[in-house]
């Protein structure tokens, strides 16, 4: 309905050598589903973290909102034991409905600061934009800060 760019799957190819040849896996790490709340329309973008108990994921899936009849995202963690099968653990960015953040949370990135044992996400987000030119949107940066948590910790 937007036009948004977006991800739909999410793999990775493995190789012997950094000049390959690569081989992809048969089948996406991630992928969009019609049947899912939170990602029926596509993944979004996804920062891969690995951490002391496996992998945690951020992702900014996008998903039909059938209230407002329009697309939406949502910032999500996800967990994996292997780095391959990861499981929706919480929403750590709901969909906002007003202001500079109320289109789309488009991307995201984290680094743990050990000195302050706390995780910072930085993420990018658009508004809903100006009634005359509705594909004229505002881009602004965000900063959420999260305490370690037992699953989601550094090595």
């Amino acid at each position: 309905d937007t036009g948004q760019k977006c991800t739909e799957y999410f793999s990775y190819a493995e190789s012997d050598t950094i000049n390959g040849p690569y081989i992809p896996l048969k089948s996406p790490i991630m992928a969009s589903d019609p049947d899912s709340r939170w990602s029926n329309l596509a993944l979004g973008s996804i920062k891969i973290l690995p951490c002391a108990q496996g992998f945690a994921a951020i992702r900014c899936s996008f998903f039909f909102d059938e209230e407002e009849r329009r697309s939406r995202s949502v910032m999500m963690l996800l967990t994996s034991e292997d780095g391959i099968k990861f499981e929706e653990k919480r929403i750590l960015m709901p969909p906002i409905r007003e202001g500079w953040a109320s289109r789309y949370i488009t991307s995201c990135d984290a680094v743990y600061r050990s000195e302050e044992k706390a995780w910072y996400c930085y993420f990018s987000a658009n508004d809903m934009g100006n009634g005359d030119h509705p594909f004229l949107v505002r881009e602004s940066l965000g900063l959420l800060i999260g305490a370690e948590r037992q699953f989601f910790h550094a090595e």
